[in-house]
């Protein structure tokens, strides 16, 4: 999943649901910080479940010293954040367990048709960390590009149609 799926579903879903806040916006690199692995050619290593907590545990802490009022909804934006990274990457070998495992686990989920049948499947698949071959991850691929001009339609969309309404 490239870096611009992981920016605008979650942002997406959060307009969707109507939350407004300025945390929306700033706490959106939360949304690719577990691809930083990719930069590092270390990606396995940062899709752990222990890695996301460190990081919600850190916001955490820091909310507590400066004494935010908004804890609980930056808490709550980033580990939707970070969850949706999760998500998204399903398919993909993650080592979610790491540094304690060095195993790393692809969940397949999907239903397909085999003679007019719909057949679900789900199975987890467990390999080896160091049998990975390390990939570049695509900041923007063809789906990526697809998605943001949807994302521009919609909202130039949005702003023809809100001057409209003003004009009545």
């Amino acid at each position: 999943m490239d870096w611009i799926f992981h920016i605008l579903v979650p942002l997406g879903l959060l307009a969707l649901f109507g939350l407004r806040s300025k945390w929306v916006f700033l706490l959106l690199p939360l949304t690719v910080i577990l691809d930083i692995g990719t930069v590092l050619n270390f990606r396995r290593g940062f899709h752990s479940i222990f890695v996301a907590l460190a990081i919600l545990a850190i916001i955490f802490v820091v909310c507590r010293l400066k004494k935010i009022p908004e804890t609980k909804t930056i808490l709550g934006i980033s580990a939707f954040y970070l969850a949706s990274h999760f998500l998204l990457d399903i398919g993909g070998p993650m080592a979610l367990l790491w540094p304690f495992s060095g195993t790393a686990y692809t969940l397949t989920i999907e239903i397909v048709i085999k003679n007019l049948i719909p057949i679900f499947i789900f199975a987890v698949n467990a390999v080896p960390i160091g049998s990975l071959e390390q990939k570049t991850g695509a900041l923007i691929g063809e789906a990526g590009f697809g998605l943001l001009f949807s994302f521009l339609i919609m909202l130039l969309a949005q702003k023809i149609f809100a001057k409209k309404k003003q004009i009545r």
